[in-house]
């Protein structure tokens, strides 16, 4: 009975597969290395927009040699022209990235005055005013990254940056806001 019982469970016993893989005559090549993904940025996420407000306090007769104290706080002279700090900083910017530009403008008239304008700023901002855009804001879709640029009035936005906002479609977009105060 014991040589029975050793013979089933021997029988029991299954030899291990033989293996039928050949020995690999070299290694398997390295995969080659993938490049890294650039990360998204102003010059790769498609067109780049500067949407900027930019009031200088100046008049269309002031003297780029001669400005007020007051026109030289609000404006930049650049090769005799006179720009507000918003549109030198946006110019700056557009060249810097190859943007394209829009100047937001209102249908309204601002003193040219410091006194005047800032009166006129603190009352639109107490009523909460949105006045008009002076023109519509052009097709974003065919931009992946927006800058905005825009004064501060007392301690605000001014009153048509809120109106743009309210007409811009920016989902899905970078946005970069700058300022001068």
């Amino acid at each position: 009975e014991s040589s029975s019982a050793a013979d089933a469970s021997a029988a029991d016993e299954k030899p291990a597969p033989e293996s039928t893989a050949e020995p690999a005559s070299e290694p398997a090549p390295e995969p080659e290395p993938q490049p890294e993904p650039e990360p998204e940025t102003a010059s790769n996420a498609g067109k780049v927009l500067v949407a900027y407000f930019s009031y200088p306090e100046t008049t269309e007769n002031s003297d780029p040699d001669n400005l007020t104290e007051e026109e030289e706080n609000s404006a930049v002279v650049r090769d005799g022209e006179i720009l507000g700090n918003n549109q030198f900083m946006a110019d700056i910017i557009a060249r810097e990235t190859g943007a394209d530009t829009f100047r937001i403008l209102t249908t309204r008239t601002y003193p040219a005055d410091h006194a005047g304008l800032i009166a006129q700023a603190q009352d639109e901002i107490n009523a909460g005013d949105r006045p008009d855009l002076a023109e519509p804001i052009p097709d974003l879709s065919g931009y992946g990254t927006v800058f905005i640029g825009y004064p501060i009035w007392w301690a605000e936005l001014p009153p048509i940056m809120h109106s743009f906002l309210k007409q811009a479609d920016l989902a899905g977009k970078q946005i970069y806001l700058f300022n001068s105060h």
